[in-house]
């Protein structure tokens, strides 16, 4: 967390979304009683994909707050329970699948980029922005078959010779139909990468 961060939280602390208790977006009582996410299987290249919980209740409002209500401290919190239930290799590289240039102008930040960072922090792992977005198209509401379209041509690699290797792990906020850490993985190994994998929050 940086200074600034922990200065607004001092003077503007967050409330629990699941008691209202003052302190974090989501406080530890309240994440013991998320439900375990479902196994989720996966296409090459994507080797796996582990998740925390499903997409309901109060990891959908977690969400929503990181995303629309500019809660970025949720960040934080979603990192500490990927730490909690997901498995981090030694030999990774810490990657996310890039939001939307349009989303990120109007929230201010990256969401996934937020939580990578977080997670690489806790892990003293490297964090390395791998991704950059080619596509403009916005997937909320979309069928798995547009959604699949759609994502075909969404990600370059624009420095490959940062991928060339690697095992590479994508953090992303909500897994839905898998469309984008498909291609997202897709694109990463034709840049080059060894192993690529995903660590998602939720999935719906």
């Amino acid at each position: 967390m940086s200074i600034i961060e922990h200065i607004f939280r001092v003077l503007a602390p967050h409330h629990c979304v699941g008691c209202g208790d003052e302190g974090r977006v989501l406080c530890a009582n309240c994440a013991l009683t998320l439900p375990a996410a479902p196994t989720i299987t996966t296409q090459s290249p994507l080797k796996r994909v582990q998740a925390v919980t499903t997409y309901n209740g109060l990891s959908k409002e977690l969400i929503h707050r990181l995303k629309f209500e500019r809660a970025s401290a949720a960040a934080d919190d979603i990192a500490g329970l990927l730490m909690q239930k997901i498995e981090f290799p030694q030999d990774v590289v810490i990657s996310y699948v890039p939001t939307a240039p349009a989303r990120v102008r109007t929230r201010g930040y990256d969401q996934a980029q937020l939580i990578a960072k977080a997670v690489a922090r806790r892990t003293g792992l490297p964090c390395v922005p791998l991704l950059a977005r080619s596509s403009k198209e916005r997937q909320v509401g979309k069928d798995r078959a547009t959604r699949q379209q759609q994502m075909k041509h969404a990600f370059y690699a624009p420095r490959p010779q940062r991928v060339a290797g690697r095992r590479i792990m994508l953090i992303d906020d909500v897994f839905t139909t898998g469309s984008t850490c498909q291609a997202a993985a897709q694109t990463l190994t034709q840049a080059g990468a060894e192993h690529v994998e995903a660590a998602v929050f939720a999935v719906a």
